[in-house]
């Protein structure tokens, strides 16, 4: 008979004091004891609504219904699942680094990839186990958060082929820019005479070499305004029908100042309202440009290209200016161009720290519209990064219209390139043409300046107001401080336009 029917049978006269006293304390007990099992109960009940509403709430609300969580699919024993990709890819925002972004920036190539950080916190923030990031990035090098970055290994490259050591290079590309002349409105170039024989020379070269990659075109593409969409008749006066036989390849470009004028692109973030980018590069209908600036990796020629847009520089030749896009004054939004054109210069700096530290490529490629004096005095840290001597560096930009290596800021052991393609607004030098790069068996990058004749180009200049030998004072390149640069702004300072030199450099002269 058990304790618990004792107590109900026997009433409280039939015990004595001291079997009372004992009941009493058994009586206690039990109720401890049903009082703990209530409380359990209560706190296990808590604690599972807890976890529930942890992963109600961990789903970004504006991502509801989008994508299915991995981890929590895992407890249902259930197959992950892609987000949908198509509706991500018609928004065009490339800028995202939420957990469906970088799933479709991985699945669909439209933008560039997230980076192994974003995609990290991004795994953290749908508590999605760091270690299953394999599974959905294959690409990625996986290493938990809080410790580093797990060695990247290096890619196996291909042997050099016969034909490839015959030639004494892996490949080679071209470069040329600021060439799209306009008839109505130009400045004191006469016609496209000097563009149709440089295309035809490049055609030249390019069947010569027998192994062109690509070509580089940095920009003033469209003069005088740009183009205003992808049906825009320009693409065929002024690119298709002159560079026949050299459009089987894509054309990695950037916008030039020109280029913004009349394009949508500057008074919008969003890049698909954008005219001349296009992110498929085998398209060769059109430039090869997936964002306002990019990378692009060739693992088999251990080279990595950059581009950038730098236009906030373009007044970088005024030591005394204050950088912002001057041309932002001839588009219809001057204010937005000026917001969207700020955004664009961090985004490009950005894209150029992260490819500068992570990039395993021995050989880099970089180019923006502007050459490497622009950035003298306004931004000397990028060229510290250029002649590091980490990689083998060429630079190549244009705006100043000539084809030489000696207006520019050099950036030794590494090799910069100013470069003119014959169809720029003005000469600002005698020698037009393009830049032949060879990519040698060693991955380093040979360039040939390819010039075309002076006299058939540029029209002569008219009678310089400057004293003989101080002409160039009628460019923008004021940032020497040679000694002959310094005498020539003291000559003429009354006229030139540069700013005198430091004191210290006067004392030389």
């Amino acid at each position: 008979m058990s304790r618990e029917f004792i107590v109900q049978d026997l009433s409280e006269s039939d015990l004595d004091e001291e079997q009372h006293e004992m009941l009493l304390r058994e009586e206690s007990r039990t109720g401890r004891r049903q009082l703990l099992r209530a409380t359990a109960v209560v706190v296990f009940g808590v604690f599972a609504a807890a976890i529930a509403l942890t992963v109600l709430f961990s789903e970004d609300p504006s991502q509801m219904g989008t994508h299915k969580n991995p981890a929590i699919l895992g407890l249902a024993g259930l197959q992950p699942s892609k987000p949908d990709c198509a509706a991500w890819a018609a928004l065009g925002d490339c800028s995202k680094t939420d957990w469906d972004s970088c799933l479709c920036r991985q699945y669909t190539k439209t933008c560039k990839a997230c980076s192994m950080h974003e995609v990290q916190e991004a795994a953290q923030y749908r508590s999605v186990d760091l270690r299953e990031l394999d599974q959905w990035f294959p690409n990625l090098p996986w290493a938990p958060v809080n410790q580093a970055p797990a060695p990247t290994p290096a890619p196996v490259r291909p042997e050099p082929t016969a034909e490839q050591k015959s030639k004494g290079r892996l490949a080679s590309f071209l470069v040329v820019g600021d060439w799209g002349f306009d008839q109505g409105l130009h400045g004191n170039v006469p016609n496209n005479t000097c563009q149709i024989n440089i295309a035809q020379r490049m055609r030249e070269v390019y069947n010569y070499l027998g192994d062109v990659e690509f070509i580089v075109n940095v920009g003033d593409s469209f003069y005088p305004h740009g183009v205003t969409s992808k049906d825009d008749p320009a693409w065929d006066n002024k690119w298709r029908n002159i560079y026949q036989g050299l459009l089987d390849v894509p054309w990695f470009s950037v916008y030039g100042n020109h280029d913004y004028q009349s394009d949508p692109c500057a008074c919008h973030n969003d890049t698909s309202v954008c005219a001349q980018v296009n992110g498929n590069i085998s398209n060769l209908r059109y430039f090869y440009m997936p964002n306002t600036s990019y990378f692009h990796e060739y693992p088999e020629y251990n080279l990595e290209i950059v581009g950038l847009d730098l236009n906030k520089y373009m007044e970088g030749w005024n030591q005394a200016a204050t950088m912002e896009f001057d041309d932002c004054r001839w588009t219809p939004c001057p204010q937005a161009c000026w917001d969207v054109n700020e955004r664009r210069t961090q985004e490009a700096w950005k894209l150029w720290k992260d490819r500068y530290n992570h990039s395993t490529s021995k050989s880099m490629l970089v180019f923006s519209h502007y050459p490497t004096d622009y950035f003298n005095i306004h931004k000397p840290d990028f060229l510290d990064d250029l002649r590091d001597g980490k990689r083998n560096v060429l630079y190549v930009g244009g705006h100043r219209h000539n084809l030489d290596d000696v207006s520019v800021t050099q950036i030794t052991p590494g090799k910069s390139w100013l470069v003119g393609g014959g169809g720029g607004w003005s000469c600002d030098g005698g020698d037009q043409g393009f830049l032949q790069v060879e990519i040698g068996l060693d991955y380093s990058l040979k360039s040939t300046p390819i010039y075309y004749p002076k006299d058939q180009c540029c029209p002569p200049p008219p009678p310089s107001p400057y004293t003989k030998g101080c002409e160039w004072l009628g460019g923008d390149n004021c940032v020497n401080q040679d000694k002959n640069a310094c005498a020539c702004r003291s000559l003429n300072a009354k006229i030139a336009k540069c700013k005198p030199c430091e004191v210290s450099s006067k004392k030389s002269i």
